[in-house]
């Protein structure tokens, strides 16, 4: 969404319980094996895939260049040559993705799609908005936007009423006792712990399914907030049309596994 749309103006693998969970806590910025940016009500693009999709040498190469990628956005997020840069690495990340006949393709299996879904919208609306889905044979994109963790910060982010204090803090007005206008600040669920909940939901019950153990999806996934409203509106075409694009269907609507939310 476009951040003036969202705010208002006011003047890898953790070994330990404790380490993991302080890995899915909200931050506006955090590291893992990619570095990963969350600015509060944000909307975001994200692409997960399964384990071993992409061989290791070439993801090893793949990923380095994202570093160097987000090193130069780490000076200026809104760097038109760096984010240009983005936009090409991920082109070539999802052509490998479509174009590979190496590694698993389990979510051709109906059984597997549709546990990907439901874990999409069992949290819609609690821990973020869903937008959009698409569900592909071996990789998935969502967009969405995590929510506020308190009912009164998620009611204000879904009214478009968060506004920021002097320190750039997001939170909503309210109206205390004696009449007079309070800020309460507000955190946000981070996308650390969503991708989590929807990535081990889904892998414990595929490998059900499947007979199988092990890694069901890669560690991390893709993500990149939206900069404006246009670039949120086409990063949802975008992936609507993504089994179009890879000629499966000849219309959106055409695939099992798109959905959109009936509002947009």
């Amino acid at each position: 969404m476009n951040r003036n749309d969202m705010w208002g103006r006011i003047e890898s693998c953790p070994t330990s319980r404790g380490k993991r969970m302080n890995t899915l806590k909200y931050k506006q910025q955090y590291r893992r094996r990619l570095p990963h940016l969350q600015p509060p009500g944000a909307t975001f693009f994200l692409t997960f895939r399964l384990a071993d999709s992409i061989p290791h040498e070439v993801w090893l190469t793949l990923r380095e260049e994202l570093d160097s990628i987000y090193e130069d956005l780490a000076e200026a997020s809104e760097d038109e040559q760096a984010l240009a840069r983005e936009q090409r690495w991920f082109q070539r990340f999802e052509d490998y993705l479509h174009n590979t006949s190496e590694g698993p393709h389990w979510l051709k299996d109906d059984r597997i799609a549709a546990l990907v879904k439901g874990a999409f919208h069992h949290l819609d609306g609690e821990r973020y908005r869903l937008d959009a889905y698409c569900v592909m044979s071996n990789h998935v994109h969502t967009v969405l936007m995590p929510l506020p963790d308190t009912e009164a910060g998620k009611t204000a982010c879904l009214n478009h009423k968060l506004v920021e204090d002097r320190d750039r803090k997001p939170g909503y007005l309210t109206t205390d006792e004696d009449g007079q206008r309070q800020f309460v600040a507000v955190t946000f669920h981070s996308l650390a712990s969503i991708m989590h909940s929807i990535k081990r939901y889904s892998a414990r019950e595929a490998n059900l399914l499947l007979g199988r153990t092990g890694a069901f999806w890669q560690e991390e996934s893709y993500d990149r907030y939206s900069r404006n409203h246009e670039e949120w509106q086409r990063t949802i075409r975008y992936v609507l049309n993504n089994p179009v694009k890879a000629g499966l269907v000849k219309e959106w609507q055409a695939w099992p596994w798109s959905w959109r939310r009936a509002d947009l």
